[in-house]
């Protein structure tokens, strides 16, 4: 896929489309209509001066999303919004020539300041996130508009490789060196003789045995057999970037953790306190209503005292205050009760009115026998 034009239509001061451009949604649709495909890799071109950062939203969700392999490719510019794209890929891959620039975001229609800040922040995260860059260097980056050359881009994490030129588009026969070259290209000249499907092997054979180290080490880079030392070492450069980049994902999620289990320790000693303060809360109530029961039962059984129905001593009247403060259920038990007993009164004493002549002698008190013989002998039964 290529971007090789501004992002978003250009318009006019009147509001008119001057130059139509890539818009953000058929691009966004196209991308994923080939991610449903089942393409494996899709690769985007890159050579754009930036333009609308709303399209370029559009574009940078499809390419996060897409289940394929998303490359980028600088050829020539990406500049503003095609910088921030050309660093959503999984391999983002320049020319030797190519120029990397971004800058602040900028509106022509006089749009609030405010809102341009929240664009600045979102454009920062972007970059900061894909290239391991703090939030602090990219907004200076930002700020003072800065271009980046091939080299400059894998040194600070903006690319994965750089595409060297010279080793483009040229004649894949390199000059012979070595005996076993020599030997190939004078055999090639007679080619009538020994066939070239025959001398391709051969040569194929004496370089994996003249260069063995190096063909392990660009197999390891996945680098063609003839990579340039400059294309070795560029990628060796690409996997310390990444190294760099995974190291800084590490610490930051080492922090995290760090900061979470600060935060755990912080909230468990808070929530202790709480324990501790609720059980005093509670033992309070508690205490708070064992003495309202203890008042309610006294003031109680002291209106039953006075009713009668309970005797009027200490230790009687103790018993049941404390049969009837133990639980609300316990105080309505006994006040049933004692509501129910009978009232519990002295009998008032009734004066005597039996003859004291037959019950008292002149020598004091009788006993039973000589009060009835008494008896007898006045009614003229004994002498």
């Amino acid at each position: 896929m290529l971007i090789l034009k501004h992002i978003g239509n250009a318009y006019d001061e009147h509001g008119n489309i001057t130059e139509y451009g890539i818009q953000g949604a058929d691009f966004c649709r196209e991308l994923l209509l080939l991610d449903s495909a089942g393409k494996r890799k899709i690769q985007i071109w890159i050579n754009s001066i930036g333009g609308s950062v709303i399209d370029g939203y559009s574009i940078l969700g499809a390419m996060l999303k897409t289940n394929a392999r998303v490359d980028t490719y600088n050829i020539g510019v990406a500049a503003s919004t095609a910088g921030w794209l050309f660093e959503a890929g999984q391999n983002r891959d320049m020319s030797d020539y190519a120029t990397w620039m971004g800058h602040n975001p900028h509106s022509t229609d006089g749009d609030d300041p405010e809102i341009l800040q929240k664009f600045r922040d979102s454009i920062i995260k972007i970059i900061s996130e894909r290239t391991a860059t703090p939030i602090d260097e990219t907004a200076a980056m930002l700020d003072k508009e800065t271009y980046l050359t091939a080299s400059q881009c894998l040194v600070n994490g903006f690319c994965d490789t750089i595409t060297v030129t010279s080793r483009k588009n040229s004649k894949r026969m390199q000059q012979a060196t070595s005996i076993s070259d020599k030997w190939s290209e004078a055999l090639l000249i007679n080619n009538a003789v020994i066939p070239k499907k025959f001398l391709a092997t051969q040569k194929t054979q004496d370089m994996a045995v003249d260069n063995k180290t190096d063909i392990t080490i660009t197999n390891r880079l996945a680098l063609d057999a003839d990579a340039s030392p400059a294309m070795v070492a560029n990628a060796i450069q690409a996997l310390q970037n990444k190294l760099r980049i995974s190291e800084s994902n590490l610490t930051s999620v080492t922090n995290a953790k760090d900061d979470l289990e600060i935060t755990k320790t912080d909230l468990q000693r808070k929530y202790d306190n709480l324990e501790r303060e609720l059980d005093k809360l509670k033992d309070d109530i508690e205490e708070e209503d064992c003495r309202n029961r203890e008042e309610a039962a006294k003031h109680m059984v002291n209106e039953f005292v006075a009713l009668g129905k309970i005797i009027n001593k200490a230790e009687e009247i103790q018993a049941w205050v404390d049969d009837a403060k133990v639980s609300k259920e316990a105080f309505t038990k006994v006040k049933n009760r004692l509501t129910n007993l009978p009232v519990n009164k002295e009998a008032r004493k009734l004066p005597v009115t039996i003859d004291q002549s037959l019950v008292m002698g002149a020598g004091g008190p009788k006993n039973a026998d000589q009060r009835m013989l008494g008896i007898a002998r006045k009614h003229g039964q004994r002498k």
